[in-house]
């Protein structure tokens, strides 16, 4: 994207409205407030992960919120951190969980305590430890600590981690500035004198105007970007089981299996009306992601009938679009096999290898608390549905313009990235091993 026209880093001081006294040392924290679907949460960690990053200080995770009922505070122009009520509102659906599981296990007595849920007990943040400290919003009195809070205009703001030429910046996501735009570097920005003195710098909406282009492919970053999708373990052992159940292990990859996947939301809004033209899309995603997976490796064979998963928030069977889709998807694979007839696809859905994702979750984190916490973690399913559909090896196929078709095909970057790597490696072994055998 071009450096928008009218971004200049010749702006007026940002200001930085401040409570309590200056303390000179102690824990540094940054806070900021995500909002929306999970994708648009996931950039919201992201940029917020690199701004951490830039100022040394401790990220403080807010809670996984509802993909579709979340609350706005995180929307720009009304850019406030998270209040109190969003972390009370997981905990009552923790504590509600327990009373389930108290009820089911026949426990007398009250629910113990849970502690409140934030995004480190779903996701897993141990990789980027060097690079960033994380600590659960639930667990820090923010209210106790001196503040820095940032009162910038996230209207024609854009947030730069390393100049451009020109003394120019330019936003990603079609992000337009309204009136003048302004180009504020992070580090001189939120690192100054103005706010390293205290404890807790907030910074609000973290989800537009900020120009990655000039790191986002640094090796740093894309950790960072790479941590935003990396599931916690227990969440990651539900889909190994789940997977199992219909598809095989590839060799040599912890995350990819030999099946396909789509995703297919068409529940609500523009998704709903455009349902049709959504499943021709995925469809033809699918069989063009397979065909390019299959070019690279020819050397293995296709054995009928192929797993297809399917990640769907309303019914598309009865839909004409989806049986001409899966008829010519099967037409390919049967072609690509060397057959003329038989079954080659065999559809699966969560609710075929997950009967109950909260009690599988649960199940699968070690302590009782910790594991109905993660269970508690608002629209699960999606979270299983997201990896399942990124572990799809053979090919994807998603919504135009849905949250998590995008975030499972930047994991499948990830994914096929690290598999090639690998092969990569296992070429130059075996190319040694065979120079000391001759």
């Amino acid at each position: 994207m071009p450096p928008h026209p009218q971004c200049t880093r010749k702006a007026s001081a940002t200001p930085i409205e401040t409570r309590g006294t200056p303390v000179p040392s102690g824990d540094r924290y940054l806070e900021y407030a995500a909002h929306g679907g999970f994708n648009n949460q996931r950039r919201n960690l992201f940029h917020a992960l690199l701004i951490a990053h830039a100022l040394d200080r401790t990220l403080l995770l807010p809670p996984a919120l509802s993909h579709r009922l979340s609350p706005r505070y995180g929307q720009c122009p009304g850019h406030v951190a998270p209040p109190p009520h969003s972390l009370q509102l997981f905990e009552k659906a923790a504590a509600q969980q327990e009373k389930i599981a108290a009820q089911r296990e026949r426990r007398r007595g009250p629910p113990g305590p849970l502690a409140a849920a934030s995004l480190s007990r779903l996701l897993n943040f141990s990789a980027v430890s060097d690079l960033v400290g994380t600590k659960d919003l639930g667990r820090v009195d923010v209210a106790a600590l001196t503040t820095a809070t940032v009162k910038y205009d996230c209207t024609n703001t854009i947030w730069t981690f390393k100049p451009r030429s020109g003394n120019q910046c330019a936003a990603r996501d079609g992000w337009r500035a309204k009136g003048d735009c302004k180009c504020r570097d992070v580090a001189a920005t939120l690192g100054d004198s103005k706010t390293k003195d205290y404890e807790v710098v907030r910074v609000g909406s973290t989800f537009k105007g900020f120009d990655t282009d000039p790191i986002r492919y640094q090796p740093w970053a894309l950790r960072l970007q790479r941590a935003t999708l990396t599931y916690a373990n227990p969440v990651r052992a539900v889909v190994r089981r789940a997977t199992s159940r219909f598809a095989p292990a590839l060799a040599h990859h912890e995350h990819l299996s030999p099946y396909l996947s789509l995703h297919l939301r068409g529940g609500d809004g523009e998704f709903k009306r455009r349902f049709a033209q959504t499943i021709r899309n995925a469809f033809k995603e699918c069989v063009a992601s397979y065909l390019t997976a299959r070019r690279k490796n020819r050397k293995t064979k296709l054995v009928l009938p192929v797993a297809l998963y399917i990640a769907s928030d309303t019914t598309y069977r009865n839909k004409p679009e989806y049986r001409d889709g899966l008829a010519r998807l099967e037409q390919v694979l049967r072609k690509e096999a060397g057959v003329t007839a038989g079954g080659a696809v065999k559809v699966v859905a969560l609710s075929h290898v997950v009967k109950d994702a909260a009690a599988a979750v649960s199940a699968a984190t070690p302590g009782l608390e910790d594991g109905r916490a993660v269970a508690a973690t608002p629209d699960l399913e999606m979270h299983l549905d997201l990896l399942l559909c990124a572990g799809a090896g053979l090919g994807f196929g998603g919504s135009t313009g849905s949250s998590v078709s995008s975030s499972v095909r930047t994991l499948r970057r990830f994914y096929l990235g690290e598999a090639e790597e690998a092969a990569k490696k296992r070429g130059g072994a075996a190319k040694r091993g065979a120079g000391k055998t001759g």
